[in-house]
């Protein structure tokens, strides 16, 4: 006969099995710096490569020439704009391209990232990420994303790039907020581009010294732009537009702040638009609607503007 004592001295070492396994899958924290002999690697490629889902790569400060897929849920953590990755001489590709889902990206400069096409400093093609407390400094697009949903993009500095954001199609459920849009570079350049999405919010930005457009969106719905401050260049040049809405539905725009602009708002061929509570100031036009027609077209313009031109 079994004694009563063998089955719960089974499943005592079950647990303690179960124990040791679940500290041994504990996420750990992988090292890198390009000058360190004490660092785990001196590249963030291999760190990469042994990195498990939930660890954490710490890289300190250093130049890094590298394009990196990272198709893991990982923490990828600079250590400010000293963490420099460096776009120079990069084509068809992004500094990080983040293809797993769940990662978060802090902490880096990206400069330099001139691809050709669709590419540029870090490219989201997957879902829950968070992109937050980076510098993007003089590349052609800072962070581009296509198909993928509940991304965040967070605490950013954007700094002459010909695109600060750039969006394609399917990038649903996303939130911009609290970044810093400075001068973005070239002629039809915009700090926020985004197109053929639904239900995203872009909150609290400020947009500085733009010369061209700083908000292009183009055939989204369920969009919310709120509390941003708009201020163009000073100088008499370029169109200035502060946001285009382009064959929209349902978006609302509220409790934003335009100075110096030629056009505050430009509307064109857009469904249910709510535009209420903003400030436009300095400007030569205030709110410029182009409908295509009385059926295709339902703006509220509700009077609770403080308009000064």
């Amino acid at each position: 006969m079994w004694s009563r004592s063998i089955p719960i001295a089974l499943f005592l070492v079950v647990i303690g099995v179960l124990f040791v396994s679940t500290a041994a899958a504990e996420a750990k924290t992988i090292i890198v710096d390009d000058d360190w002999a004490g660092a785990d690697y001196s590249n963030i490629g291999e760190a990469i490569a042994a990195a498990s889902d939930g660890d954490t790569i710490r890289v300190y400060d250093g130049i890094y020439k590298e394009a990196n897929y990272v198709n893991k849920a990982l923490d990828l953590v600079g250590n400010g704009t000293g963490t420099l990755i460096d776009g120079t001489g990069k084509d068809h590709t992004f500094g990080f391209t983040l293809m797993g889902g769940g990662c978060n990206v802090s902490g880096f400069q990206f400069y330099y990232w001139w691809p050709t096409h669709e590419f540029g400093a870090i490219g989201i093609y997957s879902d829950g990420n968070r992109v937050f407390d980076n510098l993007f400094y003089y590349n052609a697009r800072g962070i581009f994303l296509d198909s993928c949903r509940s991304n965040l993009i967070s605490n950013n500095t954007f700094l002459l790039n010909q695109y600060g954001v750039c969006v394609t199609n399917n990038v649903d459920d996303t939130n911009i907020s609290f970044n810093i849009f400075t001068e973005p570079r070239g002629y039809g350049s915009y700090a926020i581009l985004y197109g053929k999405s639904s239900n995203y919010t872009i909150f609290s930005n400020t947009f500085y010294n733009f010369t061209t457009s700083a908000i292009g969106i183009h055939r989204s719905d369920n969009v919310t732009v709120s509390f941003n401050m708009f201020e163009a260049s000073p100088l008499e040049e370029g169109r200035r537009i502060g946001a285009i809405i382009y064959e929209c539905t349902d978006t609302d725009i509220h409790n934003n702040t335009f100075v110096d602009c030629v056009t505050a708002l430009s509307i064109g061929r857009s469904i249910n638009t709510v535009i209420e509570h903003n400030s436009i100031s300095d400007s030569n036009y205030g709110i410029m609607v182009y409908p295509a027609g009385d059926d295709y077209m339902s703006i509220a313009l509700l009077p609770r503007f403080a308009l000064t031109f």
